[in-house]
């Protein structure tokens, strides 16, 4: 076999390779979004919250003030939801919570922020590791964060991104509210 021959079969068993891991790799992304609930259709709705078992498999939302909230009404929000004990459950690296926190802009210095990754500045794994909550998506009790962002609230866990919306809806924030959310917010 001369040079040429040889080197026409190295690209062609390369090319061969590239296309069947491509193909394995589009397979298994398949395979592990039917799994989700978010794809298959059961959102885990919770007074209008989606959640997600694994809120790190979903796609990161392009937009989480789809009702264009103004920056003054997400600034307000942020400190209630603070003053309210809201609590959200990240990682530096998570796109997910990246995304969670631009939704507030320069308000998400307000937000309580939990950094769960061990890879951070400031890690705070332990806080992360010892909390319990009930999932808002299954009812049952957890014990640490293993999904991220997760916000909680009052020994509720939401899992996954949240609207501004959805947001306020949980803790009870009305336009301009300063006073204690409703009793009824956010429950099952």
């Amino acid at each position: 076999m001369n040079s040429n021959t040889k080197g026409f079969i190295f690209i062609v068993i390369l090319v061969a390779a590239i296309v069947g891991g491509l193909i394995f790799m589009n397979n298994r992304q398949k395979n592990g979004s039917q799994a989700s609930p978010q794809s298959s259709g059961d959102t885990g709705d919770v007074a209008g919250v989606s959640a997600s078992s694994d809120p790190n498999k979903a796609p990161v939302t392009t937009s989480l003030n789809p009702d264009n909230k103004s920056d003054s009404y997400i600034a307000s929000l942020a400190k209630f939801m603070t003053t309210q004990g809201m609590t959200l459950y990240g990682a530096s690296w998570c796109p997910h919570c990246n995304a969670q926190r631009a939704a507030f802009g320069v308000a998400a210095s307000d937000l309580k922020y939990v950094e769960c990754s061990t890879d951070a500045t400031k890690p705070q794994a332990d806080v992360c590791s010892n909390i319990t909550f009930i999932d808002t998506s299954t009812g049952k009790n957890s014990a640490g964060i293993t999904g991220y962002p997760t916000w909680v609230y009052q020994g509720k866990g939401y899992a996954g991104e949240q609207t501004i919306t959805q947001l306020a809806q949980i803790v009870g924030y009305v336009d301009g509210s300063t006073a204690p959310a409703s009793t009824n917010a956010g429950s099952n």
